[in-house]
C-alpha cells in the first residue's frame, strides 16, 4: 500500500514519508484502531520491526504475539522487545484467556502508575522556585540551618518553605519526599 503526502506536509512535519507512515501507524496502534499485524504492514515493517519502534516510543502496551510457527531466535526476540508472551498456533483457549489477563493486569498497573506520576508533576509544578530549591536540598539529608546557609536565609524561613514541601507533595515524612523525588528523577545530589 502507497500513501501519498504532500511535500509541503512532510516538510512540515520535518519527516519523510516513511517515518511519517510510522507515525501514523503508531497513532493508530495506541488508538486501539489497528492490530499490530495491520500497523507493522501499514508502517511497511515486520511485525518485530513495529515492535522495536513500539519499545523506542515507550508506550508500553502489553504485546501477545501469536505465530503459526514457533522458530525460537523470533520469539526470544519479541519477549526482549517486551511480547508478554509468545503463543504458537494452534491456541488453547485458556492459554489465549490467561495471556490477556496477564496484559490486562499489567497495562492497569502500567496506567495507575503513569496516573500516580502525573499527579506528582502536578504537585512539584505547584513549587514555588524557593521550595523547589529547598525540597532540592532538603532531599540530600541536609539540616534546615545547613539549607539556610547555602541560601543565604533564616532557619525559620527554611523551615517554612520545608512545611510548605511537604503539604503541597503530600510527603508525611522525608523518606516519603525522597521516594517522589527519586519517581519524579530529582537526584538526591550533595
Amino acid at each position: 500500500m502507497s500513501l501519498m503526502i504532500p511535500d509541503e506536509i512532510l516538510r512540515a512535519a520535518n519527516m519523510s514519508a516513511a517515518q511519517l507512515q510510522q507515525e501514523i501507524a503508531l497513532l493508530l496502534f495506541q488508538q486501539d484502531k489497528l492490530t499490530l499485524g495491520q500497523a507493522s504492514a501499514f508502517a511497511q515493517m515486520s511485525q518485530l520491526e513495529f515492535q522495536r519502534l513500539l519499545a523506542k516510543s515507550n508506550m508500553g502496551l502489553p504485546i501477545i504475539f501469536i505465530s503459526g510457527h514457533s522458530d525460537i531466535s523470533i520469539s526470544v526476540q519479541a519477549m526482549k522487545l517486551g511480547a508478554i508472551e509468545f503463543l504458537t498456533k494452534p491456541l488453547r483457549e485458556q492459554e489465549l484467556v490467561d495471556a490477556v489477563q496477564f496484559g490486562i493486569s499489567r497495562d492497569r498497573a502500567r496506567r495507575q502508575e503513569l496516573h500516580l506520576l502525573a499527579g506528582l508533576k502536578e504537585r512539584l509544578q505547584s513549587l514555588t522556585q524557593r521550595e523547589r530549591e529547598v525540597f532540592e536540598l532538603v532531599i540530600t539529608g541536609r539540616q534546615s540551618k545547613i539549607i539556610a546557609a547555602d541560601l543565604k536565609l533564616s532557619i525559620m524561613t527554611v523551615k517554612v518553605h520545608r512545611s510548605h514541601v511537604m503539604r503541597k507533595m503530600g510527603a508525611r515524612s522525608l523518606i516519603d519526599l525522597a521516594r517522589m523525588a527519586n519517581s519524579l528523577g530529582i537526584p538526591a545530589q550533595d
